[in-house]
């Protein structure tokens, strides 16, 4: 037999089951988004460095200032850890080759920029156009890497976006579907006992008679009915001994008048 109580219990843990399954989507989501957005900010990290070794290039071929070439050196160790920390998403969004090209180019940029002090003025011309060449090719790699990974990022976000509004949804159903699962199941079967209470209230039936596979209502039904079985008893047996107190004191007073 079913229980209101089973009923309950199942529809709030269904519940609790279903809030947890959605905190986890939105937990995982939220890991998803901050992950794609570091590593992100690894990518524009590496453009933004590439374009700044750009302009410390041109300071130095402008200037011939050591400061600028400190610059330019710093400016390539940061183009080197945003590569490293953003590997594994750029693995995702361009060909193995082009990162090969990136890591092989900053490389040798980087080797050119150590060679440029130590040598002539003729040199340094020479070795200037060779610098020039590798870093435009650094940064158009950076800034097409950069668009796509803006491109990857804004579908991520959709993506990101997609899973809520989808998770959110089915928990607006499963919150309607244990609503009326409970007005089914537990509040309609209450309902007819509280009309058929106020029917036996008004006198218009003897007993409860609704039937139900709820042990709480059909336990509920059979001792009220019990109850109402021995209310009436003890009131049929009152009433004989009111008749019969009443017979005896008609015949004492019979008694005493033929005395």
């Amino acid at each position: 037999m079913n229980s209101l109580r089973g009923k309950i219990l199942a529809s709030y843990g269904v519940s609790i089951v279903a809030l947890i399954i959605f905190i986890a989507i939105v937990i995982g989501d939220l890991h998803y988004l901050k992950t794609h957005i570091i590593e992100g900010e690894a990518v524009n990290a590496l453009h933004v460095a590439s374009e700044k070794i750009r302009h410390d290039e041109k300071n130095l071929f402008l200037f011939n200032d050591l400061y600028h070439l400190d610059q330019l050196k710093s400016q390539l160790k940061l183009a080197n850890s945003a590569l490293a920390k953003g590997e594994r998403v750029l693995s995702t969004i361009i060909e193995h080759s082009d990162l090969v090209r990136i890591e092989g180019g900053l490389r040798e940029y980087g080797g050119y920029v150590n060679k440029y002090p130590g040598m002539s003025e003729a040199e340094r011309r020479h070795l200037q156009n060779m610098i020039q060449v590798k870093g435009n090719e650094l940064s158009q790699l950076t800034q097409d890497l950069d668009d796509r990974q803006r491109v990857a990022q804004t579908e991520t976000i959709r993506l990101a976006t997609r899973t809520l509004m989808i998770a959110s949804l089915i928990m607006i159903l499963l919150g309607l579907a244990s609503a009326m699962f409970m007005v089914r199941r537990v509040v309609r079967p209450i309902s007819k006992l509280e009309k058929q209470l106020d029917q036996l209230a008004e006198g218009n039936v003897k007993s409860l008679t609704l039937t139900s596979n709820d042990q709480e209502i059909e336990s509920f039904v059979f001792n009220f009915n019990t109850m109402l079985e021995q209310l009436r008893d003890q009131q049929t047996q009152l009433r004989r001994h009111e008749r019969a107190a009443a017979m005896g004191v008609l015949v004492s007073g019979v008694a005493h008048e033929l005395n």
